[in-house]
């Protein structure tokens, strides 16, 4: 069985890893394990451009198998980076919960962004078609996180050679943007601020049609980046 880093070495990471934000310039949200009196938890380390930690998003809801590893963690966060609000749901919490998303959702947040891991190195499926009916449920959640709360879900897998889920940006109504399936590479993703138009709501009641905010604005743009 391998060890696990040391709580030095992840500290190290971290600060390269904020280094490497504010030499480009580009917000950052790094998976991680993450230490406090409560025990070993899994988070997300929100950096900003400048290398700032921004703060630390645990995951609340863990899968069953991780319960002798990890401890939950109680609290949730909203983050903001250039005026662009946004929340972080982790994995299981994300896919089986649909209240971590809908926890960003009523404070404002335009997108929440979804650090997974499904897969394998060694076996596994060849996804060909996003949301195909006989693939593993995990897309068909990611539509419904963002229908649910008409925002912006991101969600981000690791690069496994074998994934049971493709790496996704998924708008307001539901529809797949961009996919890890026809793009070569999906670490990043721009949205533009934006405001529900009369009668439309950005928690319960969803949008008629298929009309999304554009993701193309000229201004008010944001790019975070998912490791």
């Amino acid at each position: 069985m391998k060890s696990r880093p040391s709580i030095g070495r992840k500290k190290s990471v971290l600060r390269a890893v904020a280094e490497w934000a504010r030499a480009y310039k580009v917000a950052t949200i790094l998976g991680t394990e993450w230490h406090t009196s409560a025990g070993r938890h899994i988070a997300a380390v929100v950096i900003g451009a400048s290398g700032d930690v921004q703060g630390v998003q645990t995951k609340n809801q863990l899968d069953p198998t991780e319960d002798p590893l990890y401890a939950p963690g109680h609290t949730r966060q909203l983050f903001e980076v250039n005026g662009l609000k946004f929340g972080v749901a982790i994995c299981h919490e994300g896919f089986r919960y649909p209240e971590t998303v809908r926890w960003a959702a009523v404070r404002g947040a335009k997108i929440v962004f979804h650090p997974h891991c499904t897969g394998s190195d060694k076996a596994g499926p060849q996804l060909t078609q996003w949301g195909a009916a006989d693939a593993p449920y995990y897309e068909k959640a990611m539509m419904m996180r963002s229908r649910e709360n008409t925002i912006y879900f991101a969600s981000v897998n690791y690069a496994f050679r074998y994934q049971e889920s493709a790496t996704s940006l998924i708008a307001p109504s539901g529809e797949c943007q961009r996919t890890s399936l026809t793009e070569r590479k999906v670490s990043w993703c721009r949205t533009s601020t934006w405001e529900p138009r009369p009668g439309c709501s950005r928690h319960g009641t969803r949008r008629s049609g298929t009309e999304n905010p554009p993701l193309n604005e000229s201004i008010n743009q944001h790019t975070v980046r998912l490791y």
